[in-house]
Parts: C-alpha cells; sequence; structure tokens
C-alpha cells in the first residue's frame, strides 16, 4: 500500500512539476523584485525591524492584514542572506519557493476534496488521497497558465497567491470535516475558529473562505440541505468561533484602518464602478477556466514558438499522463458512483470561496483598469484555477471503467493535445518575459554571488538603470542595493555614481 501511494504521489507531483516548469525560466518582477532589496536596506538586516515595518504597511493603503504582510516580509526577508550563503541567484529561491507553495496549495484543495467524500458518506480508502491527490496536480499541472503581465502569481506574489490559495482551501476542509458527527465537537471548533481568524489577518481576499464555510455550517440547521447531522449546539458554536469572530476580527481591524491609518489613496482597495466591476468580474472567471487566456496570449505573442525546451516538456507531459491514465484506469471503479443528492452543498461553498475572492479585486478601481481582458490576472487566479481542478477532478472519480474503456483514448488524445498547447503558450510567454526581464535575474545574482567581480556588478547595474522604471522602483533599488551588499559582503557593491554608470553603460 506504502509503495502505491508513493507511485500517486510521485505522478502527481512529476506533472505539476513539468506544467510549472516554464515559470521557472521567469526572472524576478514585479513588486518581488523591489522588495528583495527593501527588506534587508530598510531594515539594516533586522528582522525585527523589518517585522514591525511589514505589520505597520498590513495596515494602511485600505489594507487590514498584518499577518500577511509579516509572514511574507519573512519570505523576502531571508531570500538575500540565504542566497548569498550558498552563493547562488536569489532567483532559485524564488522560483523553489513558488512551486513549493503551489504544491501546499494543491495538497489543500486534496484536503478539502478527500473531506467533502468523507463528510457526504462515500466511501474513501486508506489509498485514496494519494490518489486523489495524483488526480488534482495532474489536472493542475496540465491547465496552470503562464500570464503575459507582471501581476501575474504563477511567476510572482506567491506568498500572497498561492499562499492565500492554501489557506483557504485547508479552511473548507477543516468546515467540512467539523460537521461530521464523528468529529471531536470542541477541538473542531477551536481549529476552524483559529484558521478563519489566522485567514482574515493574512489576506483580505480569503474572506470569501469564511464566508464558504459559514454556508457549510448554516445548512446544517436545515434537515434536508445538511450534509451531516450534527447538534445545533455544534453548528451555533461553529457558527460563532469560526465565523461571527473572524468577521468581528476583519470588520475592526477595516474600521482602525479607514479611520485612523486611512486609504492611502490605493485604488487597489477603493470600490470602482459597479457595471465596469461586473465586466472584470466576468473576465476574471472566464481567465481561470483551462485555457481562460489563450486568446489573450495569443494576442500578445504572435506567432507561438514550438521550441526545443517546449517539445521535450510537452512529450514528458504526454508520457506521465498516459501512464497516470493507465494507473487510473486500472483503479477505477466497475460501476460509475452515485451522486450525493447534499453534493451540492460542497459545491456551493467552494464557488463562494472563488467568487467572492475575484470579486473583492475585480470591482475594485485599479483592477477595473488593469484587467480588461480574459487573461489578465492578478491573486484570484490560483483559487479559481484549482477550483476549476477540483470540479474537473470531481467528474473524473465518477466515471466507470466501462466508460473509460469506451472513451478513455479520445479523451486522452484530446487532454494531450491540450497540455502540449498549454505547455507551448508558456514556453513562449516565459522566454518572452525572460528576455524582457534578464537584467533582473542579472543584478539580482551579482548582489549574492562573490563571483561576480565590481567591473561585472556596475555593469549590470547601469544596464538595469538603462529601462525606464517607475521612480519610487528605480528609487528603491537604488537605495538599498548597496547596503545590504556591503553589509553581507563586507565590500562595496559598485564605487561609480549614477553619472558615471549611465556612461558606462552608453
Amino acid at each position: 500500500m506504502i509503495r502505491k501511494n508513493i507511485g500517486w504521489i510521485i505522478l502527481g507531483l512529476s506533472v505539476l512539476f513539468v506544467g510549472f516548469l516554464p515559470a521557472t525560466r521567469v526572472p524576478i518582477i514585479g513588486d518581488d523584485f523591489y522588495v528583495i532589496f527593501q527588506a534587508q536596506g530598510m531594515s539594516n538586516g533586522d528582522l525585527g525591524t523589518w517585522s514591525s515595518l511589514a505589520w505597520g504597511w498590513g495596515m494602511q493603503a485600505g489594507h487590514f492584514n498584518p499577518v500577511g504582510q509579516v509572514l511574507g516580509g519573512l519570505y523576502h526577508f531571508i531570500s538575500i542572506p540565504l542566497t548569498s550563503a550558498l552563493n547562488i541567484s536569489p532567483g532559485y529561491y524564488y522560483q523553489s519557493g513558488a512551486f513549493a507553495l503551489l504544491l501546499l496549495a494543491v495538497i489543500a484543495a486534496t484536503y478539502f476534496f478527500v473531506q467533502t467524500l468523507k463528510t457526504l458518506q462515500l466511501e474513501v480508502s486508506p489509498g485514496a488521497p494519494a490518489r486523489y491527490f495524483a488526480l488534482i496536480a495532474v489536472i493542475t499541472g496540465l491547465t496552470i497558465q503562464v500570464h503575459p503581465w507582471s501581476n501575474d502569481p504563477v511567476t510572482t506574489y506567491s506568498m500572497a497567491g498561492y499562499g492565500s490559495t492554501a489557506v483557504g482551501f485547508l479552511l473548507l476542509g477543516l468546515a467540512m470535516k467539523a460537521v461530521r458527527p464523528n468529529s471531536h465537537p470542541v477541538w473542531m471548533t477551536i481549529k476552524v475558529s483559529l484558521v478563519a481568524i489566522f485567514s482574515v489577518v493574512y489576506y483580505e481576499l480569503l474572506v470569501a473562505a469564511v464566508a464558504g464555510s459559514a454556508f457549510i455550517f448554516a445548512a446544517g440547521f436545515f434537515k434536508k440541505l445538511a450534509v451531516s447531522t450534527v447538534s445545533k449546539k455544534r453548528l451555533t458554536a461553529l457558527i460563532g468561533f469560526g465565523v461571527l469572530l473572524p468577521a468581528i476580527v476583519f470588520l475592526s481591524g477595516r474600521m482602525y484602518v479607514s479611520l485612523i491609518s486611512g486609504t492611502g489613496g490605493y485604488t487597489g482597495t477603493v470600490v470602482g464602478s459597479p457595471l465596469d466591476g461586473v465586466k472584470t468580474f466576468v473576465f476574471s472567471l472566464i481567465s481561470a477556466a483551462p485555457g481562460g487566456a489563450w486568446p489573450y496570449s495569443f494576442y500578445r505573442v504572435n506567432p507561438m514558438i514550438f521550441s526545443r525546451p517546449a517539445f521535450i516538456a510537452g512529450t514528458v507531459l504526454v508520457v506521465l499522463l498516459v501512464v497516470f491514465a493507465i494507473a487510473w484506469f486500472k483503479s477505477a471503479p466497475e460501476a460509475p458512483a452515485r451522486h450525493p443528492r447534499k453534493i451540492w452543498i460542497p459545491i456551493f461553498a467552494l464557488v463562494t470561496f472563488w467568487w467572492l475572492s475575484t470579486a473583492a479585486q475585480a470591482f475594485t478601481a485599479k483592477y477595473i483598469a488593469e484587467i480588461t481582458a480574459p487573461g489578465l490576472v492578478y491573486l484570484f487566479y490560483p483559487i479559481g484555477m484549482l477550483t476549476m481542478s477540483l470540479f474537473i477532478a470531481g467528474f473524473v472519480i465518477q466515471v466507470s471503467k466501462k466508460r473509460l474503456a469506451t472513451t478513455g483514448a479520445i479523451v486522452l488524445v484530446f487532454v494531450g493535445w491540450f497540455g502540449i498547447t498549454q505547455e507551448t503558450i508558456n514556453w513562449t510567454l516565459s522566454t518572452q518575459m525572460e528576455a524582457g526581464y534578464r537584467i533582473n535575474s542579472e543584478l539580482a545574482a551579482a548582489v549574492t554571488n562573490s563571483r561576480i567581480d565590481e567591473s561585472q556588478r556596475c555593469l549590470r547595474l547601469a544596464h538595469w538603470l538603462e529601462r525606464e522604471w517607475p521612480e519610487y522602483y528605480r528609487e528603491g533599488v537604488l537605495e538599498n542595493l548597496g547596503p545590504t551588499y556591503e553589509r553581507i559582503k563586507g565590500e562595496e557593491f559598485c564605487s561609480l555614481s549614477i553619472d558615471e554608470l549611465t556612461s558606462k553603460a552608453k
């Protein structure tokens, strides 16, 4: 049994990694690049100082996410010291971290999936979680999309994007488990409450996960709606400590932010035009669907290039898919499983999480202006992507061995074609982004790699300054890069002035 479970896990991990592989070629971009220097420079290498700053930023500009800011700050803080000690580029840290967080999100989604099946009293054998993890990981690996835009949680903002997704699915999974009669009522209530409170102070859009869990609890008061029969006393405790208490924490924080610290003029937390918000919301939902970004990707990059790396990765993806399909067919049920009558309860909770988290950003002025077509996304994308993976997984587990035998080959050909096409698009986009932002990787590597001498460091900084960066971005890097390098490496990063650097680049 252990060997079989490991086989499923390896299969799932392999497809997920190959699907994510193009994203690892994208340099450090967006605020990730700016913050890696800011974290060390503004704090003078002191974690306490940086944590205090991050906590404060979590309650400014209309935000209330202090815990998320601190944890995200820690993620950035350790990047330069760690990679400097290893003498490697920070790019390896961010690429590895992004995949690890994606994996964590897939595991959390699998947890919700398994807990749902158990609560609906569908048989889940000891080895089933590994099998379901493989299924969800394979679907995610085949459908994950790199987007031609900097605000892409597939290639940046990992702690907010994948991290929030993992926390949200964990909360929904705990909610499904908490309403089972055989779960410990007090301990489950405590766990749900702690995770729910953590959610609302980690990132604002996780209020949507609390709302999804609230629906599961509220449905339990009605016999015809409840996914399982538990006492009203337990449901009342779950709503009180797992919904109302987190709501009080969140609303109190929002009131503090609006009354004390102000909005700071940040349009990402200011509600925009409702009619425009509806359009942005629809575009955002479409973007989460498999292939939803294809039209915009083809528009931005034409023609797509079926390169050698894309061919190799696509071939490996298809081979792994065939191996998975054979293994899945052997383990498939002889007869189709019956749909439980109350399956719509967890589905509604899942859609609540997806749609509300999407709306939390789609109706703001910033993203109304920036998300003008399907394929332009923000932090809601991983939630929508994994929600779609769960819907597809739910359909797949209902298919009997007989039906797989008659239609499986045709479906496998289509899925294989889809996977190769998505891999080609991802690889083309990542190649374009790598070429456009290569100087970011080169400059970041110069800060942590001792083998790069001063003349090379100066030249890389000069080339980076040739680009037209936003003023705050440019000044933030210049102010913090030099002191960070000098403190960690014990020497000056570059002795040339800005004027001399400009002349050197020419």
